[in-house]
């Protein structure tokens, strides 16, 4: 039974980058939700910076390390988990 306003159809992948481990550690997970009219892609990241050393920090993508990050045909909203504040529109 479907419940109104959910996805039709949702496929998750996630996997572990950077090291050799028995893939416990997973640090990166994509998901295609099947929204109508809109689709929804979700993706998570637990990467450092550099050479998968944690000292110089977590990646960045659009200037935020740790927050989410909404894109959109024209542009898009991005917000750091700190502060929750607006980075750029």
């Amino acid at each position: 039974m479907a419940i109104p306003g959910s996805a039709r159809r949702l496929c998750s992948v996630r996997w572990t980058l950077g090291h050799e481990d028995d893939a416990n550690t997973v640090n990166t997970q994509i998901a295609f939700f099947d929204f109508k009219p809109v689709p929804l892609i979700f993706e998570v990241r637990g990467l450092p910076r550099k050479d998968m050393n944690w000292r110089g920090g977590s990646s960045l993508f659009k200037g935020i390390d740790i927050g989410n990050i909404i894109e959109f045909e024209g542009g898009y909203i991005a917000e750091d988990a700190p502060s929750m504040r607006t980075a750029r529109l």
